[in-house]
């Protein structure tokens, strides 16, 4: 595999394709938002904001990003947390 993001590692990049999942917890490396995935369909990926509830972060209703995929969700910057 080739990287996506040059600011991410190899590592973190498979990780992130591997693992991530609904209600997954992510981070910008552009930006200092957190996220937490809250649709990921047939590879669409909807980052929304993080609320905690309960002391167990959750998504929001405050949409952060779309994407079509993962990779291109890495590729802008975002992985697993």
């Amino acid at each position: 595999m080739e990287k996506l993001n040059k600011n991410w590692s190899l590592d973190i990049q498979k990780l992130t394709l591997q693992k991530l999942d609904v209600m997954s917890c992510v981070k910008n490396y552009k930006d200092p938002f957190h996220g937490c995935v809250s649709v990921l369909d047939h590879g669409k990926v909807v980052i929304s904001n993080v609320v905690v509830k309960n002391y167990f972060p959750l998504p929001g209703d405050k949409v952060l990003a779309e994407y079509e995929s993962v990779e291109d969700m890495i590729k802008d910057g975002w992985v697993i947390d």
